[in-house]
């Protein structure tokens, strides 16, 4: 399947299968690179090119040209900086995947430098300190707001949504191995299976303290979020004072 996708330069079953490699070989997979690999596939049908007849320099020449004009089929550019070297990034996954999937990306084909430094809000939680932060989840009181946390904490570091997006998010929205977002643009983002796992645990103690009877006062409720947003906002503090000094 890969292997036809790749010949007729289907973006949308690559794309998928970035996804399945993903899902099977990291815990915290990143909802944007399917996106990212989507937008370059798209980009390379436009350019002609042909697998594995591609150019050595092509992902390089993809990411000034998104620089000055935006994604291929979405708003004009420019973009910012940071979005571009979240595209880099994104497109290093193409290398295992493809090696994965039994057909290798061609060896001439080179992968660019970094060219510009991450923004502070998008660098991600380094895995220790997500994980500190996930087992401290089980020790909060009371009980009942555990599972909670850990959505919030998957939300803002797993799936990558910003504060303003979680805070929207309504019952509805969770489809299954989706997830859809109303931010500036309504999208749908997949879910892994941790996340699926964590929605499920918290919905029906969400439907319990959306009940009639705790909106009556019949049983008090101490919503806890804010404790875990701002575990995250300190945790992005300590980032970007890190990432700010000179090297």
């Amino acid at each position: 399947m890969v292997g036809e996708a790749l010949a007729t330069w289907n973006e949308r079953v690559l794309a998928e299968g970035v996804w399945a490699y993903l899902v099977r070989h990291r815990r915290r997979p990143d909802t944007v690179v399917p996106h990212m690999v989507e937008r370059f596939v798209l980009w390379l049908a436009l350019k002609g090119r042909k697998w594995p007849a591609l150019e050595a320099g092509d992902i390089l020449a993809y990411l000034l040209e998104i620089k000055e004009k935006g994604f291929p089929g979405g708003p004009p550019g420019p973009l910012a900086p940071a979005t571009v070297e979240r595209a880099r990034g994104a497109l290093g996954y193409l290398w295992p995947f493809l090696e994965w999937a039994g057909h290798p990306m061609p060896p001439h084909v080179e992968y660019p430098p970094r060219q510009y430094p991450l923004l502070s809000g998008r660098v991600p939680i380094p895995e220790e300190v997500w994980e500190r932060v996930w087992q401290a989840t089980d020790h909060f009181t009371p009980a009942y707001w555990r599972p909670m946390l850990k959505v919030v904490l998957v939300m803002l570091g797993e799936v990558g949504l910003n504060l303003r997006e979680a805070l929207d998010l309504w019952r509805d929205d969770v489809r299954g191995e989706v997830l859809l977002v109303r931010g500036r643009r309504l999208r749908e983002i997949p879910l892994s299976p941790l996340a699926q796992g964590v929605l499920r645990e918290w919905l029906p103690v969400r439907d319990y303290l959306a009940s009639d009877q705790v909106a009556r006062g019949e049983v008090a409720v101490q919503p806890p979020a804010v404790w875990v947003i701002g575990e995250v906002v300190r945790m992005r503090e300590r980032l970007e004072a890190a990432t700010s000094q000179p090297r």
